[in-house]
């Protein structure tokens, strides 16, 4: 796995100038990627950005056709997204063991809150057409996101994104002894991620892009991660994260040219539904 540069930077509250333009091109230029992928007209596209977005006007990166030798050296972080999800009930203890025998790293998981203030795994805001916020735990049969932490961590890499903000001590607490290098707790959510800053700042944190909007909001952010969307995730935009010391995860990320072209990329971490696709290409742990 690259080595991650990234570890105990925070970016803080100040903006290196340009930086924000920079991503904005980098966005721009992803859309365009996306959108024209397969074709050679990007280049034309390109030019056709506003003035604000030139830095965007370079060379784009030469499509990766890779072969279909696995790479068994210098690969990525392999996590399973929400465990091992096309194989086993996704963010269940189940798919987070079956992630690992697959072969991966370790896995990402969603954390909401109870009525009650626990911190239960579980996707979406409604659980068996119950509002999770609304009713207490012994309501429910979902796992709690700290025990789950107890359970695996020292073995496994967690990515613990918090989808709604909440009481934090719980999860804090089971990571306190932890090894930094070990997790990331990451968010769509600024403010979720401020407050998990404020309450401890040596906590690896990582920011959740999947649009253009977003990707704006990184370099206010005291994080150490940008985890992208698939489609933003261009030569271009690689560069400028991993030039700003931070590190890149992928996510999600399903069909095996698409690992090994971001492999090549050299991403810092791929989170894939499709755990033993995964692991088979880029051979043992």
């Amino acid at each position: 796995m690259p080595s991650a540069s990234a570890a105990g930077v925070f970016l803080g509250t100040a903006q290196e100038p340009g930086l924000v333009e920079r991503c904005e091109a980098a966005a721009a230029k992803a859309r365009l990627e996306a959108e024209y992928i397969g074709t050679t007209e990007v280049d034309a596209l390109i030019q056709t950005i506003p003035q604000h977005f030139l830095a965007a006007r370079v060379a784009v990166p030469s499509r990766v056709q890779p072969d279909a030798t696995p790479l068994t050296s210098s690969r990525p972080l392999l996590l399973g997204h929400r465990g091992a999800s096309k194989y086993a009930p996704q963010n269940t203890v189940a798919a987070f063991k079956l992630a690992l025998d697959h072969g991966c790293d370790g896995f990402e998981f969603d954390v909401r809150y109870t009525r009650d203030f626990r911190p239960v795994i579980c996707h979406n805001p409604l659980y068996r057409r119950r509002r999770i916020e609304k009713h207490l735990l012994s309501e429910f049969s979902l796992p709690c996101a700290d025990e789950v932490i107890g359970s695996f961590l020292g073995h496994a890499f967690l990515d613990i994104e918090l989808k709604a903000s909440g009481r934090l001590d719980l999860i804090l607490n089971a990571l306190r002894a932890a090894d930094r290098k070990k997790f990331v707790i990451s968010s769509f959510l600024p403010d979720v991620l401020q407050a998990v800053h404020a309450s401890d700042n040596d906590i690896p944190l990582g920011i959740i892009c999947e649009n253009a909007r977003q990707l704006r909001r990184w370099p206010s952010m005291p994080i150490r991660s940008v985890i992208l969307e698939r489609k933003l995730a261009t030569n271009f935009l690689v560069e400028e994260l991993h030039s700003a010391d931070k590190q890149v995860f992928v996510w999600t990320v399903n069909r095996q040219k698409e690992m090994l072209r971001l492999a090549e990329l050299e991403v810092d971490a791929l989170i894939s539904d499709d755990t033993l696709l995964l692991a088979r290409t880029f051979g043992e742990k």
